[in-house]
C-alpha cells in the first residue's frame, strides 16, 4: 500500500483495523452509516485526530458544531458560519467565512493545506447552502490546479444531500441542488485530483443515491428503518447479519469494502473530548497555526469587526424596500390567485376536453363503413330468407301434424268403443277379464277420487265465502273497533290486563260484542 495508514477501530479479536488513507479515504469514497448515539460521528472524529497524526489535510463540514474540540490537541482552524453565539465555554471560532469569502477560503485551504472545520451549527439554511456550494466548487476546481490531498468530511449528509428535497422555496431549493452537485462531483471525481470524501449520515434511505453509490468502503452501524434493511440486503448483507446489525451496542460496527468478508470492528477511544462537551484542556496554540489563521483572516478580510453605524439615508432605503416588498408581494399573491384560477379553469377544460375525445372514439368506432353496412345488409337479406324458409317448412310441418292428430283421435275413440264393448261382452259371458281385487281397488281409488274432488270444491267455496266475509265493509269496522278495543285495554295498564284476563275466562261458547265489555 502507498501513503499513510491510519487505525481508528479495533477489530473483534483480530487486532486493529488499519485504512490506507491514499487507498481507502482518496482513491475512492468512504461512507459511515448508522443512528443517531450510535458512535458514528466519534469514529469520523477519531478519523480526524489520526489524519492530524500523520499529518494529512481535511476539512470537516459540520452543521451541528461537533469537531471544534479538534483544536484541544491539533492544529485545526475553525471557521464559522453565521455568528457563534450560544457555544460552550471555551468555544473559539477562528474566522468567520461567507457565501462571499467562502470560495477564496477554499482556494487557500487547498493551496496550504491546512486542516478545518467548517462550523454552520449557528448559519440558517440558506446560508449553510450559500456557503457549501461555493465552498466545495471552489475546492474541486483548486485541486484541479494544486492537485494536493485532502479529505473532505461531510457530517449530516442525509440533511445537506438528500435523496428527496424538503425544501420548497425556490431560491434555497437553488442553493440545495448546487451543495448536492459539487458533492458528487467531489465523491465521483476527486479522487483524480488527490480530493477524498467521507459520507457520514444516520439514514442510508434519505442520503442522494448518486453520492452515496459512490462509496464502496461503509462503516455500519445500528440502522433499524425498514428501508435502511432494505439497502443493506442490496449491498450484500446476510439476512444474519442485518439481525445483528439491527443490536449493535453503541460504538460497534461492520465494514464492507476491505476485505471479501464484512470486518466487526470497535470504535478506538478518542484523545480530544467529544462532540459539544467542555473541552478537557486548553486549545493547542502553535506557530504553525498562529500563521494559518492570520493567513486565512486575511484573506477572509476579518470579518469579526463591528459593523458601520447605520445611517439615516440606510434607514429610509431600507423603508422603501419594505414598502417595494410588501407591495411585490401582494402583486405576487394576486398574480398567484389568478394563476390558480387559470390552472382550474385549464384542467376543467382539459377534462371536458377529454371527455369529448373518448366519446368521439366510441362515435366513431360505431360508425359503420360503405363496406361493413352491405356486407350486414347481404347478411340481414339472407337470414329473411332462411326465416321465410324455415316458416314454410313450419306452416307444412304444422299441417301434417294436425292431420296425425285427427287420425289419432279417431283411434282414441276407437279403442274406447272397442274397450267399452270387450267388458261388457265380458260381463255376459261372466267372463274375468280383470281380477276381482284388481277392481276392487280401481272402485275404491274412484270413490276416493270422487270425495277429494268433493273436499276440494268445499275448500274452495269456503275460502271463497271467507274472502268474501272479509271484505264486507261491516265486518272491517267490527275488526277496526276490536282493535282499537285492544290498545285501549294495553294503555290501561294493569287495569287492561285484568279485564282482557276477565275477558279470557269467559265461556269460549258465548259470543260477545266489544262494546258489551264494561271497561269502567
Amino acid at each position: 500500500m502507498n501513503g499513510a495508514v491510519i487505525s481508528p477501530a479495533v477489530i473483534e479479536g483480530n487486532g486493529d483495523l488499519e485504512l490506507n488513507v491514499h487507498d481507502y479515504m482518496i482513491s475512492q469514497p468512504l461512507a459511515i452509516i448508522g443512528i443517531r448515539w450510535i458512535g458514528k460521528s466519534y469514529e469520523a472524529g477519531k478519523m480526524c485526530e489520526q489524519l492530524c497524526e500523520v499529518k494529512q489535510p481535511f476539512v470537516v463540514i459540520d452543521p451541528e458544531g461537533e469537531y471544534w474540540t479538534l483544536k484541544e490537541r491539533y492544529p485545526v482552524i475553525v471557521a464559522a458560519v453565521g455568528k457563534p453565539v450560544g457555544r460552550p465555554k471555551g468555544y473559539k471560532a477562528d474566522l468567520i467565512v461567507t457565501s462571499e469569502t467562502a470560495a477564496t477560503l477554499a482556494r487557500r485551504i487547498a493551496e496550504k493545506g491546512y486542516s478545518v472545520v467548517l462550523d454552520s451549527r449557528n448559519a440558517t439554511m440558506a446560508d449553510q447552502y450559500a456557503v457549501l456550494g461555493n465552498f466545495l466548487e471552489a475546492l474541486y476546481e483548486a485541486e484541479g490546479q494544486y492537485n494536493r490531498p485532502l479529505v473532505v468530511f461531510m457530517e449530516e449528509a442525509h440533511v445537506l444531500i438528500p435523496e428527496i428535497g424538503r425544501v420548497r422555496l425556490p431560491g434555497i431549493k437553488k442553493l440545495q441542488d448546487k451543495v448536492i452537485y459539487w458533492a458528487w462531483e467531489v465523491a465521483a471525481r476527486g479522487r483524480h485530483r488527490g480530493l477524498g470524501y467521507v459520507c457520514i449520515a444516520r439514514r442510508a434511505a434519505e442520503v442522494a443515491k448518486a453520492v452515496l453509490s459512490q462509496c464502496p468502503t461503509r462503516f455500519i452501524f445500528k440502522l433499524v428503518d425498514p428501508a435502511d434493511l432494505s439497502w443493506l440486503r442490496e449491498s450484500g448483507f446476510t439476512k444474519e447479519e442485518i439481525d445483528e446489525i439491527q443490536k449493535l451496542p453503541k460504538g460497534t460496527a461492520f465494514v464492507r469494502g476491505l476485505t471479501a468478508e464484512h470486518i466487526k470492528v470497535r470504535s478506538k477511544e478518542r484523545i480530544c473530548t467529544h462532540g459539544g462537551k467542555t473541552p478537557i484542556a486548553k486549545a493547542v496554540e502553535t506557530p504553525e497555526l498562529e500563521h494559518a489563521i492570520a493567513d486565512l483572516s486575511k484573506i477572509v478580510k476579518a470579518p469579526l469587526e463591528a459593523p458601520a453605524a447605520v445611517t439615516e439615508e440606510v434607514l429610509k432605503r431600507v423603508e422603501a424596500l419594505e414598502t417595494e416588498r410588501k407591495q411585490l408581494l401582494s402583486k405576487v399573491q394576486s398574480l398567484e390567485s389568478r394563476l390558480s384560477e387559470a390552472t382550474t379553469g385549464k384542467e376543467s377544460l382539459s377534462l371536458e376536453a377529454e371527455g369529448l375525445r373518448t366519446r368521439v372514439k366510441e362515435l366513431e368506432s360505431q360508425v359503420l363503413t360503405t363496406e361493413e353496412k352491405s356486407k350486414l345488409l347481404g347478411k340481414i337479406q339472407a337470414l329473411e330468407n332462411q326465416v321465410s324458409d324455415v316458416q314454410g317448412r313450419l306452416t307444412e310441418t304444422q299441417k301434417i301434424a294436425g292431420e296425425f292428430e285427427e287420425k289419432f283421435e279417431k283411434i282414441r275413440q276407437l279403442w274406447g268403443d272397442w274397450a267399452d264393448l270387450i267388458v261388457e261382452t265380458a260381463d255376459h259371458l261372466d267372463l274375468e277379464l280383470i281380477p276381482k281385487d284388481v277392481k276392487a281397488l280401481q272402485e275404491e281409488r274412484d270413490r276416493y277420487k270422487a270425495e277429494l274432488e268433493t273436499y276440494r270444491r268445499e275448500d274452495e267455496l269456503r275460502k271463497e265465502l271467507f274472502q268474501q266475509t272479509l271484505e264486507d265493509s261491516n265486518i272491517k269496522s267490527w275488526i277496526r273497533d276490536a282493535e282499537a278495543f285492544l290498545q285501549d285495554l294495553k294503555r290501561r295498564g294493569q287495569a287492561g290486563s285484568a279485564v282482557l284476563k276477565a275477558c279470557l275466562r269467559m265461556d269460549p261458547e258465548v259470543t260477545f260484542l266489544p262494546e258489551e265489555i264494561q271497561t269502567g
